[in-house]
């Protein structure tokens, strides 16, 4: 396979060796404001759900945030 780096806006660095994230949307992620209604969680999973690949136990850590937005919109 061939990557085209001018056509490549993933958000992620690729070289010969591997794909990385880039730095600048990792700074981007680590500035986020602290959630406070659902909508901004659920741009936060979206977010961060991308990078999922790059992130440990992605889906132990985010558990608690996808249950939250369903525990507010029950009542």
């Amino acid at each position: 396979m061939k990557i085209k780096p001018s056509k490549t806006h993933l958000g992620q660095v690729v070289d010969q060796a591997s794909i990385h994230t880039d730095p600048a949307n990792v700074k981007a992620m680590q500035e986020v404001a602290t959630p406070t209604f659902i909508g901004d969680i659920r741009t936060v999973l979206g977010y961060t759900k991308y990078y999922r690949y790059f992130i440990s136990e992605y889906a132990e850590l985010a558990a608690p945030l996808y249950v939250l937005p369903k525990k507010k919109s029950s009542r």
